[in-house]
């Protein structure tokens, strides 16, 4: 058995997210959602739940009073922060964990996770793009994959970053030389496994090369983009950031300036500040 289809067989053998955590983003990706079915879905989970109240009463969302029911922190977030919550909160403890092969310690991950996403937020607003609601998660989720090869793969990342060198290509390139896949296939065949919404796939799957996204591929450059900022930031580094490639064209595209970045990462590092009582409560 090849390197590559062992590895796609290991992908069965990880941990799914909740399966209430699933159907409830499931039914939040429908236009027609119940927010009403939403709910009893979520409710029946008490750790879910109880991470959905702290989130909502933290000092971010700065409610005039203390809020105590779903029904309650629905209505108060809306729909779309919901969805970003339960992704969040049903992935913090995977994303959490060292990643030996990528050289990442404990919590570096979730880091990088949640700094991708931020910047997709801000490069919304700055490039006042139209994306659809589903972005941010996309941004939390795009290295995935690395949970995959770093810590259920005995992986030997100094071979990939080695040949990577050794070769000029970039580190994405030597995984799938060296093992027949990279760390975004395996994100994407990950995300398809747990049955999460099929939209999210494309961007874990190309947001090394969206230039070979198939389709509209705007989601997937701002997803490209996200990380190669959080990688300059030096966060989530490891060993793919010694030889990670930034898209010209992408960036051209997106019509971002060097001054524009200037601005972004400074917004971005403000709203980490905001958020980093949820981000320690949430890695926990």
């Amino acid at each position: 058995m090849s390197s590559r289809e062992q590895i796609i067989e290991k992908i069965d053998s990880i941990p799914g997210i909740p399966v209430s955590a699933a159907k409830a983003i499931q039914l939040l990706q429908n236009p027609q959602k119940n927010m009403s079915e939403v709910i009893r879905v979520i409710e029946y989970d008490p750790g879910i739940t109880a991470n959905i109240l702290k989130l909502v009463n933290s000092s971010a969302f700065a409610a005039e009073r203390r809020i105590s029911s779903l029904q309650e922190a629905t209505v108060r977030i809306g729909a779309n922060n919901l969805l970003q919550m339960l992704v969040g909160s049903s992935m913090a403890g995977l994303l959490s964990q060292k990643v030996k092969g990528y050289d990442l310690p404990a919590g570096e991950l979730w880091r990088s996770s949640i700094a991708s996403a931020i910047y997709t937020d801000i490069l919304r607003d700055t490039l006042h793009l139209q994306l659809p609601h589903y972005t941010f998660t996309a941004g939390l989720l795009h290295d995935v994959g690395k949970i995959v090869l770093g810590s259920f793969i005995d992986v030997n990342a100094a071979e990939i970053v080695s040949y990577s060198v050794n070769n000029r290509i970039s580190f994405v390139e030597a995984e799938q030389h060296i093992l027949g896949i990279d760390h975004p296939e395996a994100g994407a065949l990950l995300l398809h496994k747990w049955n999460l919404p099929q939209e999210l796939e494309n961007p874990v799957r190309w947001h090394h090369n969206p230039e070979k996204c198939p389709g509209d591929a705007l989601v997937t450059e701002v997803v490209h983009i996200a990380d190669a900022l959080t990688i300059m930031e030096g966060i989530g580094t490891g060993c793919e950031g010694l030889n990670y490639r930034l898209s010209d064209r992408v960036a051209s595209k997106l019509g971002l300036t060097i001054d524009m970045i200037e601005q972004i990462v400074c917004k971005a590092q403000i709203r980490r500040e905001e958020i980093k009582d949820i981000l320690a409560d949430s890695s926990q």
